[in-house]
């Protein structure tokens, strides 16, 4: 059962306070996490879901937030979000499989969350940790933003905001409370180049575009570490599944490869490399599947080849044409396992 301070709302939650007065650069970071941002419409979806529950590797990108933060040593995090709080509940609970105390705030808009930081009650001298739900960046560049004020930079158009920064409590008052993430992220980008933090290649992905997506998969395929993958996953040398995926012995599995959760691969199904089964998917004899995510809930039939491709339903996003492809559900191709429509009693079954 969830405590009471910790259910959606839109008050702020005080942290814990020292007794002695504590110089700026030693005071313990507030952590605010925004999980707000929706998907975006390139990204083939059969329903709308904040970009932070988008797949990255075997869990969902605000999951592997949370474990960046954890192994970065933090306990409490206040988490903004603004669409579907109820799904975010069900990934997260109350952050007891990381050991961190997670605060929940509503915002009212999803675009321009950002007024929360101007209703905090911070104590004297305490700094602000910023990150996003679906920007990850690794847990050494977490514990950078702890240990001092810094603004982290990647290299994507060009060199960017990462979406992750830890400033003084004043800095917060410099910008205004329906500021949306470019005009943030310009504010940021627009402080002294001593307080720059570059983050290195394969230490930040993001759930943008659905190349942004892929990018994310290729990071959680390619780390040899294991990070990416849970303990209690089953390892092969093409990859890993969970153990609740099924794979025929005749399945033709290069890795690298994830199979997630209730996954079904039937014989003479040809899977990777380079790519994810997120999770309740049903690849059936024959399909051919290359470089390719895909999202929950999709069944592909036994005819059908992908390659370079995040789908969904019968819905495909190319990415080398940057197109999108709608296959008829009638024709079996590929299809959708959860229905979004209630099912109706036909006449028939009205007359009898």
């Amino acid at each position: 059962m969830d405590h009471p301070d910790r259910s959606c709302s839109n008050l702020h939650f005080s942290t814990r306070m020292t007794s002695t007065a504590i110089p700026d650069k030693a005071a313990s970071p507030r952590v605010v996490l925004f999980m707000s941002t929706p998907s975006a419409g390139e990204i083939p979806l059969t329903a709308s879901l904040p970009a932070s529950l988008l797949p990255f590797g075997c869990v969902t990108f605000a999951e592997q937030v949370l474990d960046s933060c954890a192994r970065a040593g933090l306990k409490e995090v206040d988490l903004v979000m603004s669409e579907q709080p109820e799904a975010l509940r069900a990934h997260l609970a109350d952050g007891w499989r990381w050991g961190i105390t997670l605060n929940w705030h509503l915002a009212k808009e999803s675009a321009t969350p950002y007024g929360f930081l101007h209703s905090m009650s911070l104590s004297e001298g305490q700094r602000v940790l910023i990150g996003h739900g679906d920007r990850w960046v690794a847990d050494s560049v977490v514990r950078e933003l702890v240990e001092a004020d810094r603004v982290a930079l990647h290299v994507g158009q060009s060199v960017e905001w990462s979406g992750w920064a830890s400033v003084a409590g004043s800095f917060l008052r410099t910008f205004p409370s329906h500021a949306d993430f470019e005009s943030l992220g310009n504010h940021m980008v627009g402080q002294p180049s001593e307080r720059f933090l570059m983050v290195p290649k394969g230490q930040f992905a993001c759930a943008g575009t659905a190349d942004d997506l892929m990018r994310a998969q290729e990071i959680a395929l390619s780390n040899e570490s294991g990070l990416h993958v849970p303990a209690t996953w089953l390892r092969f040398p093409w990859g890993a599944m969970s153990p609740d995926a099924r794979v025929h012995a005749q399945a033709d599995i290069r890795g690298p490869v994830l199979i997630g959760p209730r996954c079904s691969v039937d014989r003479k199904a040809r899977i990777g490399p380079g790519s994810v089964l997120s999770r309740d998917v049903l690849v059936a004899s024959g399909a051919v599947i290359r470089e390719a995510l895909v999202l929950p809930d999709t069944y592909l039939s036994g005819g059908v080849t992908l390659e370079h491709s995040v789908i969904q339903g019968n819905v495909v996003q190319d990415l080398r044409w940057a197109a999108r492809l709608t296959l008829p559900q009638n024709d079996g191709v590929l299809g959708t396992l959860k229905s979004s429509s209630v099912p109706h009693a036909g006449w028939a079954g009205r007359v009898l």
